[in-house]
C-alpha cells in the first residue's frame, strides 16, 4: 500500500472546499493534509466584525493546524521547509508565492486554475470566460511557476456553460469539478506517473482583477454581448443602469426575440430604449437584437424576477436607458489589461510625473501591434475590429486622463483656497496663551460666584429645615401632655383552679373559645391574663377552667 503524500493546501475561497472534503475523506489514501495556510481574518457585513473565511473555519472543524501570514516572508519559508511536506496544493489562495516558497515541498507546488489554460490566466477566469460568451470552461491542474498561470498542464475537468448561467452557477460547478479532478491526478501524482504539458503561450489570454466600474452596460453592443456581461459579473461587482436616480442592479439576462413572437435580428429602436415587458424579462434594444432583462433589483431592495420587479418598480416602453462604456475583461497581453484595469490606481501621483508617464504609454500602445481579445473570446477577432476595439480603449483612457488632469487642477485651487483662509485666521502664540488666561479667569470668577449662592441658599433651606423641625417636636409634647393616662387591667383569682389546655387555632375568638370549651369568658381571662381579647396568637396555649 502507498503511502499518503504530506501536502499543504493554501486557498481562501469557498471554492477550494469540495476539494478539501475529497482530501479529507476519499482522497486521504494518497493525501494527508497537514497544515492549512489561508488569508488573515478580516471584517466582514454590515458590522465589520473580524471574522475567519470559510477556509479556516472548515480546517478548524476537521482539526487541521491552520496559517495566517500577511505576507510570505522568508522566515515563513523555512517554516514550511521545517514541515518536509511532500507537495502543496494551491486554489485561490490570494497570495503571491515566493520563488522559495514554491519550491519548498520536495515535490513542488501543484495548482488547481479555474479555467482551460492557456485560455483566461489571472485573477477572474470564471467571471470573465462567462461574461465573454464562452460556451465551455474547467478547471486545469497545473504545477506553479514564477509567470502568472504559465506552468504546465497535467489535467483537466470541463464544465459546460450554459445561456442562463451566472458566474456564481458557474462557479459552483468547478468547484464540484475539482473532485474527479483530484481522484484521476493526485494518485498518479504520488506514484510519480502524472506527466505534464508546457502551455501554448501564443494561445493564451489575460484577465484581471475585476472592479466595481466594471458594471457598466453599453446597450450599444450586441444583445448576446450585453446578456454575457450581466450573467458574468453576477453576484460581483454586478451591472446596472441608472433611472430617475436610482442605480437598478441587473442579475440574469439572455438574448430574445425582439417580439414575443418574432425574430432577434436587427435593431428596431435606438439601443437602450425599453420595448416592453414579457413573462420573464424587461425586454431592451441593443446594438444588435434585444436583451431579456429577467431579474432586476432597486437599491434597498432584493432581487427580483422582472415581472414581479416591474409590478412595483414600472419602466413604460420607450422609456431610454442610459449605457455606459463596458471595459475590457480580457486580452491577449497582460499590458493591456493592466491599463484599463488599474489606471485608476495612479491617481494620487503628482501631475508633473502622471500625465507624461501616461501620455507615453498612450502612445506607444496606440502605435503597437497588439492582438487584441474582444467579447466572445471562442472566435477570433478581425483585424478591424481589434482596431476598432484597441482605438475605443485608447479615447477611454484619453478620457481618464483629462478627467484626473482637471481633478487636480481643482484640489490644486482648493488647497490654495484653504491657505489663504488660513493666513487669515493665524495667531500668535502669544496671543492664543493670552485668550487662554482670560477664559480661564472668567472661569474662576464664576465658580466664586456660583459657590455664593449655592451657600446661601443651603443656608436658608437648613434654617427652614430647624423651624419645622422644632414645631413638630413641641406639637408632639403637646399632645402626650393632654392623652388620657393609659389604664392596665386588673384580673382576679375568682376563677375554678381545675381546667384543660386549649391551643389557639387559627379565626379563634375568645368568644369561640368559650363556646367550644363551655366555660366562662371572663374565666378565661383572669385565668391567662389576657390584657387585649382581640390579640389571640395561633398557636397559643390557653388554661380553660373547668366547673363552677
Amino acid at each position: 500500500m502507498d503511502v499518503p503524500l504530506d501536502l499543504v493546501f493554501l486557498g481562501s475561497d469557498p471554492i477550494a472546499l469540495p476539494a478539501l472534503g475529497w482530501l479529507q475523506g476519499e482522497g486521504s489514501a494518497c493525501a494527508r493534509l497537514t497544515v492549512v495556510y489561508t488569508q488573515p481574518d478580516r471584517p466582514a457585513g454590515r458590522g465589520q466584525r473580524t471574522e475567519p473565511g470559510p477556509i479556516k473555519r472548515w480546517a478548524e472543524a476537521h482539526g487541521i493546524p491552520v496559517r495566517q501570514p500577511g505576507k510570505l516572508t522568508p522566515a515563513e519559508t523555512e517554516r514550511l521547509a521545517t514541515l518536509r511536506a511532500d507537495a502543496a496544493l494551491v486554489m485561490a489562495y490570494g497570495h503571491i508565492l515566493p520563488e522559495s516558497f514554491l519550491a519548498a515541498p520536495r515535490l513542488g507546488t501543484l495548482n488547481l486554475h479555474a479555467s482551460l489554460l492557456p485560455k483566461y490566466r489571472g485573477a477572474s477566469p470564471i467571471q470573465t470566460a462567462v461574461a465573454c460568451g464562452e460556451r465551455e470552461t474547467g478547471v486545469a491542474l497545473m504545477r506553479l511557476v514564477r509567470r502568472l498561470d504559465a506552468g504546465p498542464v497535467a489535467d483537466a475537468e470541463r464544465v459546460p456553460i450554459g445561456p442562463l448561467d451566472t458566474a456564481a452557477d458557474v462557479e459552483t460547478r468547478l468547484a464540484a469539478a475539482c473532485v474527479p479532478l483530484l481522484a484521476r491526478a493526485l494518485p498518479r501524482f504520488a506514484r510519480g506517473e502524472l506527466a505534464f504539458a508546457g502551455q501554448d503561450d501564443g494561445a493564451a489570454t489575460y484577465c484581471r482583477r475585476l472592479t466595481k466600474e466594471d458594471g457598466g452596460l453599453d446597450f450599444t453592443a450586441p444583445a448576446a454581448v450585453v446578456a454575457a456581461r450581466v450573467n458574468g459579473l453576477w453576484p460581483w461587482p454586478g451591472c446596472g443602469f441608472e433611472v430617475a436616480g436610482a442605480v437598478i442592479k441587473v442579475g440574469l439576462a439572455d438574448a430574445g426575440p425582439a417580439d414575443p413572437g418574432g425574430s432577434s435580428s436587427g435593431s428596431i429602436a435606438p439601443p437602450g430604449t425599453v420595448l416592453g415587458g414579457d413573462e420573464v424579462g424587461l425586454r431592451v434594444a441593443t446594438g444588435r437584437g434585444v436583451v431579456r432583462l429577467r431579474r432586476l433589483q432597486r437599491p434597498g431592495g432584493r432581487m427580483l424576477p422582472a415581472p414581479e420587479f416591474l409590478r412595483g418598480f414600472p419602466l413604460p416602453a420607450g422609456t431610454l436607458l442610459p449605457s455606459r462604456p463596458m471595459r475590457t475583461l480580457a486580452a491577449r497581453e497582460p499590458l493591456r489589461l493592466f491599463l484599463m484595469g488599474f489606471l485608476p490606481m495612479f491617481a494620487p501621483m503628482p501631475r508633473h510625473t502622471f500625465l507624461p508617464w501616461v501620455a507615453g504609454l498612450v502612445a506607444a500602445w496606440s502605435c503597437a501591434p497588439l492582438p487584441l481579445a474582444g467579447q466572445g473570446m471562442n472566435q477570433a477577432a478581425s483585424p478591424a475590429f481589434e482596431l476598432a476595439s484597441l482605438r475605443e480603449d485608447v479615447r477611454l483612457l484619453t478620457q481618464r486622463v483629462g478627467d484626473l488632469s482637471l481633478r487636480v487642477e481643482q484640489l490644486e485651487r482648493e488647497n490654495n483656497d484653504l491657505r489663504g483662509k488660513a493666513g487669515q485666521t493665524y495667531v500668535t502664540l502669544a496671543q492664543l496663551n493670552e485668550a487662554i488666561a482670560d477664559v480661564q479667569k472668567t472661569l474662576q470668577t464664576a465658580l466664586r460666584e456660583q459657590k455664593r449662592e449655592t451657600l446661601q441658599q443651603v443656608t436658608v433651606q437648613l434654617e427652614k429645615l430647624a423651624s419645622e423641625t422644632n414645631a413638630a417636636i413641641n406639637a408632639v409634647a403637646k399632645g402626650a401632655a393632654t392623652r388620657a393616662p393609659v389604664t392596665t387591667p386588673t384580673f382576679t383569682e375568682n376563677y375554678p383552679k381545675e381546667g384543660v389546655s386549649y391551643t389557639v387555632q387559627k379565626g379563634d375568638t375568645l368568644s369561640s373559645i368559650a363556646h367550644k370549651t363551655g366555660a366562662k369568658m371572663q374565666d378565661i381571662i383572669n385565668a391567662n391574663k389576657i390584657a387585649d381579647p382581640m390579640r389571640l396568637q395561633v398557636g397559643q396555649t390557653l388554661f380553660i377552667p373547668q366547673g363552677k
